[in-house]
């Protein structure tokens, strides 16, 4: 008996502690007053944890509550697959149709796009170029929305890359429809919704009242936050405009574990990956993307839309399921879901805090690319790493042991590596959530930042010494690489704390890229920042006349020469 109890208290104290660990990674993303979430896990099918943070509506001040309806975007596509896979078992279809049998006016432009290249995003269908829908409380049906885009010319081979297309799911709505004779809502209803008792599931309506559907937010660059934009608009349709809750998404995936909606091997199929017509496989199956998480199989898929943001993973071996849900777009509710699902399986995900020395992360800076021939950039920004592709914000970068890093805010981590003289060579990096196999190789291109060097000289020697530099060094493309962005970005960097480097950085710009309207308004800029007018005035003359439908510089230039 003795023995008994004491297993019994073992037992309820890990439990407890396991749910102190999920609390914690969920206290993490909770700011009082502001959007939340709810996060869930269940263990063969059974809720383990259930949790709400944050609000639900910030105007109203309401609390989240575990039973709050989102717009779950992407993962749409799961219902949207297995409802295509559900017809082929009843062979009313076939994976190997032709897009054309269901859709016959397509432009194709002689391909042969098939079912499977639609449920792979392996078609090659365009994503942009399609005709506006008028706005609609209501969401459009598929049918709708592809006469709004089969006009566009496919120009890839069918299965020769992935490439993620909400309109192939759109159009996989539209064949539904064409099959079963009903409206595709009417066909979730019927088939799903109603037969698992997901009563808080449904197809997108912005004018019905629906009871706890939580309001959407946004936040800006200056981290206030916003009313999100319309979610699930109109034209999302089968690829996106479902609304579900965490406990209604459980039943979705043990109707799918149970086999109830279609048998398991047509399961096993669409959890594994496709393989293209180059032979090596993709990342993901039918609506689902698989891989692995601490040596765990796993499938998993997210969705944004508005303001929301969902995530959903199952470990099929493991028989747990993770589901995340927010109101706000902030960070990633896949890092949250990673973060509880390593904490599910007893294997938490901790990386421990390691200083390299300014060297070694000096060493680490530089240009990378990869086999598409895509730069990234590595830098330093107040002694700390950061990673980001041209023109865009990127993000820090930690290490956690020798030559190994974290990428902050994201799912993924990254390896150095050196050649046979300990020089750094390449990067790797993978997802947390992908096999230790599954990695994309960048290679460091042995060159300098004409941009980095030249700030080093101005702060060093000054604007003369740099100005010499500066003719002698942009001349030497084996020694250095020369990118706008990296100059603009260095200039807006020292804008508001030291003028001179921000000027002599948007001048070599401007000298570097003389067809760039860009650069001539920002050069205009720090001039009209430094009282410069003159001389700002035709910079940003340069920059109208390169692009005429720049309303900013059209705006600065008006109020300059407004002045007396």
């Amino acid at each position: 008996m003795k023995y008994l109890m004491v297993l019994v208290l073992l037992y309820v104290q890990a439990a407890y502690g396991q749910t102190a660990l999920y609390d914690s990674i969920i206290a993490a993303e909770t700011k009082p007053g502001m959007p939340g979430g709810v996060a869930l896990i269940a263990k063969n099918g059974v809720i383990v944890y259930e949790k709400a943070w944050g609000m639900a509506d910030v105007e109203l001040e309401v609390p989240m509550q575990n039973d709050m309806v989102f717009c779950i975007g992407s993962v749409t596509k799961q219902f949207t697959a297995i409802a295509i896979l559900r017809l082929a078992e009843q062979g009313k279809l076939s994976l190997d149709d032709e897009l054309t049998k269901y859709i016959p006016d397509y432009a194709v432009n002689g391909h042969r796009i098939t079912i499977e290249h639609l449920l792979t995003h392996t078609a090659g269908i365009p994503e942009n170029g399609q005709k506006e829908l008028p706005p609609s409380p209501r969401a459009y049906s598929p049918g709708e929305v592809v006469n709004t885009f089969k006009h566009l010319t496919i120009k890839k081979t069918p299965g020769e890359a992935y490439s993620y297309s909400n309109h192939g799911y759109i159009i996989l709505g539209a064949i539904i429809e064409k099959v079963t004779g009903v409206p595709y809502k009417t066909y979730l209803e019927k088939e799903f919704f109603q037969p698992l008792g997901m009563m808080q599931t449904f197809y997108s309506d912005n004018a019905r009242i629906w009871r706890h559907r939580a309001s959407s937010y946004v936040y800006t660059r200056n981290g206030q936050i916003e009313n999100g934009p319309e979610a699930a608009r109109g034209s999302a349709a089968s690829a996106g405009a479902i609304y579900s809750t965490v406990e209604d998404l459980l039943k979705w995936n043990q109707a799918l574990v149970q086999y109830k909606l279609v048998k398991k091997e047509t399961l096993d199929r669409a959890w594994t990956l496709y393989r293209l017509n180059n032979g090596k496989l993709s990342e993901y199956g039918y609506a689902w993307w698989a891989g692995e998480l601490q040596g765990n199989r796993l499938v998993e898929h997210g969705g944004n839309a508005g303001g929301f943001m969902v995530h959903d993973i199952y470990f099929p071996d493991k028989k747990i399921f993770v589901a995340v849900f927010e109101n706000f777009r902030g960070k990633l509710p896949e890092l949250v879901a990673t973060d509880l699902a390593a904490a599910a399986l007893d294997r938490p995900l901790r990386y421990p805090q390691f200083r390299p020395d300014s060297l070694t992360l000096q060493s680490y800076t530089g240009l990378y690319t990869d086999s598409s021939g895509a730069g990234r950039y590595i830098s330093l920004r107040n002694g700390k790493l950061w990673y980001q592709r041209e023109w865009t914000g990127g993000f820090g970068v930690t290490p956690y042991a020798k030559d190994s890093v974290v990428f902050d805010n994201t799912g993924s981590v990254g390896q150095f590596v050196r050649d046979r003289n300990g020089k750094i060579a390449g990067l790797e990096i993978r997802s947390v959530r992908r096999a230790p196999t599954s990695k994309g190789y960048q290679w460091k291109i042995q060159k300098l930042s004409l941009a980095q060097e030249l700030e080093k000289i101005v702060r060093k020697d000054g604007a003369i010494a740099a100005l010499k530099q500066f003719y002698i060094m942009k001349e030497d493309t084996a020694c250095y690489f020369i990118k706008e962005f990296q100059f603009n970005q260095l200039g807006y960097q020292a804008l508001n704390n030291d003028l001179v480097v921000a000027e002599l950085m948007f001048r070599f710009n401007v000298e570097l890229f003389p067809r760039s309207a860009n650069a001539f308004d920002s050069y205009g800029e720090a001039l009209a920042k430094a009282g410069k007018r003159e001389e700002a005035i035709v910079a940003y003359k340069t920059a109208v006349s390169l692009n005429p439908d720049n309303a900013a510089s059209q705006q600065a230039l008006a109020k300059l020469t407004k002045q007396p």
